[in-house]
């Protein structure tokens, strides 16, 4: 997402061009609903925040190929937090760094 951030950032990528290759566009090729912020729809949200700096390393990739050209090098823009349904899927601590308890695409139970 940062390398799309950044060509959001210098003008070469519209935003709606941004916003669209990573939500309809996707669901279009996998032939499922686009998501939606109408009511009555599942949430699928994710917050990001355009000017955080941050350093991508190998351990908070959440794939699990841990090799990446990103990898040593400062990007801006970053995931906040991830909203699937009424469960919160990711948040990123106070701290700037991933989930504590680091279950990698699982959701976060509500308590």
């Amino acid at each position: 997402m940062p390398v799309l951030l950044e060509l959001v950032r210098t003008e070469k990528l519209p935003l709606a061009r941004f916003v669209t290759a990573l939500t309809s566009g996707p669901a279009a090729v996998i032939g499922i609903e686009s998501p939606s912020l109408r009511v009555g729809a599942l949430a699928e949200l994710t917050v990001v925040d355009p000017a955080r700096e941050h350093l991508i390393d190998a351990a908070s990739l959440k794939s699990k190929s841990h090799n990446s050209p990103f990898v040593g090098h400062t990007h801006t823009g970053s995931v906040e937090l991830t909203l699937l349904g009424d469960e919160l899927a990711y948040v990123r601590q106070a701290n700037g760094q991933d989930d504590a308890d680091d279950r990698r695409g699982q959701p976060r139970s509500r308590g």
